[in-house]
């Protein structure tokens, strides 16, 4: 469970090695504003959800910013 703030900008490191990076190591799933102008311009595979810079989220189901999210990774 999460919650997205105005502007915000994190993700959750998988497939990494230990100690290293997972951002640049491994994989992140994108936790973001998709919502904040400075993230207009992005691509489809850096929205909140997606594997960054891999893989598409589907939009639309992320909660309004401030509230609660649930996001199960298997």
């Amino acid at each position: 469970d999460f919650r997205v703030f105005e502007g915000g900008n994190n993700g959750v490191g998988i497939r990494a090695e230990q100690g290293k990076d997972a951002a640049y190591f491994g994989m992140e799933l994108q936790i973001l504003d998709n919502t904040s102008p400075s993230y207009a311009g992005i691509k489809p595979y850096q929205a909140h959800g997606s594997v960054y810079g891999v893989f598409p989220a589907k939009r639309g189901y992320q909660a309004p910013l401030g509230e609660w999210n649930t996001q199960e990774i298997i």
